[in-house]
């Protein structure tokens, strides 16, 4: 009896694990999602790439500070809105995400990670370490969010010690 027992269990596991395997995407869930590396931190040259590829570029700071210096193409959600921005986002988009350098960043990455969105990435040294050009003025902001803040020329104050 034990022996019949013990072959049904098996018998049971490899079906489950068949099935696992059987309905397990393959080469991700977009054309182009074969060719995205694992969700990771960034260098400001994959950046450059990841952006001329299609990745969507989310600059995670507030909006005085994007008004004041971004990276081109990106659009402006403030980390704090992320939650409720993303809901409308495809999962299935690249999205890179930065800000000053790279501690709010972290959180929208690690927030958008546990949501389902396949294809994170973020920049570590954010505009601190951008070897790039920035953008000055509110620019277009394609990721949904706000980009009203002060006029340039008006004094912006940042306040470092409690950036998260």
């Amino acid at each position: 009896m034990q022996k019949k027992l013990v072959v049904w269990i098996i018998a049971g596991l490899l079906l489950v694990g068949g099935l696992a395997l059987a309905l397990t995407p393959k080469g991700g869930s977009s054309a182009a999602a074969g060719s995205w590396p694992e969700s990771r931190d960034i260098s400001n040259a994959e950046l450059k790439d990841f952006v001329a590829k299609g990745a969507r570029l989310i600059d995670v700071r507030t909006a005085g500070e994007f008004t004041g210096g971004h990276i081109e193409g990106a659009g402006n959600v403030p980390v704090g809105d992320v939650t409720s921005k993303s809901g409308s986002w495809d999962e299935k988009t690249p999205i890179v995400v930065y800000c000053q350098t790279g501690a709010r960043s972290l959180n929208a990455f690690q927030y958008l990670r546990t949501h389902g969105f396949e294809h994170v990435y973020n920049l570590p040294g954010g505009v601190s370490g951008w070897d790039g050009a920035l953008v000055q003025g509110a620019g277009s902001t394609p990721a949904g969010g706000s980009a009203k803040g002060p006029a340039l020329g008006k004094p912006v104050m940042y306040d470092f010690a409690s950036a998260t």
